[in-house]
């Protein structure tokens, strides 16, 4: 029993760590827009698109497993140490399941 309860610990830090590395990875895309300096102007342009794609790939990558794990996690009364940003509103389940942890 507390090795299973070891693996569902090891399974929630995982999950932790898998959204604030994409949350981490977004902030960090977005911190290399202007940090490249250009003087062509379609280069720059481009390098800020790209730059924004991978920042907007790694934050819909977080909300995407917040929004898949969140439910499953809440259901099992378990509330994971995620940055809010990354949670949608409309994620969590009802209430009265919530209510029975």
């Amino acid at each position: 029993m507390h090795r299973w309860e070891e693996e569902v610990k090891l399974v929630v830090e995982e999950m932790r760590r898998v959204i604030w590395y994409m949350d981490w990875r977004s902030r960090h895309w977005e911190s290399l827009v202007s940090k490249r300096d250009v003087l062509d102007a379609t280069v720059r342009e481009g390098i800020a698109a790209y730059a924004e794609k991978q920042a907007y790939i790694a934050q819909t990558m977080a909300h995407h497993f917040s929004n898949q794990w969140l439910p499953l996690l809440e259901g099992h009364c378990i509330t994971p140490d995620w940055p809010t940003h990354c949670v949608s509103h409309n994620t969590s389940i009802s209430d009265t399941t919530v209510a029975q942890c």
